[in-house]
């Protein structure tokens, strides 16, 4: 793997919503700044809401701001949001980890309710919380923000192709939510 390359990078500000890439980054203590630092919720209940049970979340576009991020729905209909400021703290929870976030107020959570048709609310990833990655595949303090799991995804070029070459419909690379896509070896060896 000697001509391993890094052919693109992708960033997901807020989890299950669409992401973009971009040609630089600086890694953070949760893995690329600014990267699933949000996350939308139910509003009754604090889990976590993905594309898996609302595939409709796709159409959001997701851009960042000075002040916190722009959400657009491709219907046209646009929302800027603050990054909160710790005023109101709810508990929320992702794949059985339980955390405290950052409400992102009541503007957010009615758009987004009324785009995705289902209560729901915005949060944030505060700087101090701590979501631990899974022990066993990590060290005490490595920890992760909203991610299914930890800091980085990554996958190869290679086995996206291998993969669309067996598929009737091919996929982008966009449908496996990567930050890290590289080029240069074998299919499946990032496995």
């Amino acid at each position: 793997m000697s001509g391993l390359t890094l052919s693109q990078l992708w960033l997901f500000p807020v989890k299950s919503l669409a992401g973009f890439t971009r040609q630089q980054s600086h890694v953070a203590l949760f893995g690329l700044a600014d990267d699933r630092r949000w996350m939308v919720v139910d509003a009754t209940s604090g889990n976590f809401i993905s594309q898996r049970s609302h595939p409709e979340m796709c159409l959001i576009q997701v851009s960042l701001t000075p002040q916190g991020i722009t959400l657009q729905h491709l219907n046209g209909a646009v929302l800027e949001v603050a990054q909160p400021n710790g005023s109101a703290v709810r508990d929320v929870t992702v794949w059985g980890d339980h955390c405290q976030a950052w409400d992102a107020g009541d503007p957010a959570a009615e758009w987004l309710s009324e785009q995705l048709a289902v209560s729901c609310r915005l949060v944030y990833f505060p700087e101090h919380e701590v979501r631990q990655v899974d022990l066993e595949y990590a060290n005490t303090g490595d920890k992760t923000a909203f991610s299914d799991g930890f800091p980085l995804l990554l996958i190869s070029q290679a086995s996206l192709d291998d993969l669309n070459q067996r598929l009737e419909t091919p996929v982008s690379m966009a449908r496996f939510r990567p930050n890290l896509v590289v080029s240069g070896c074998e299919p499946f060896a990032e496995d």
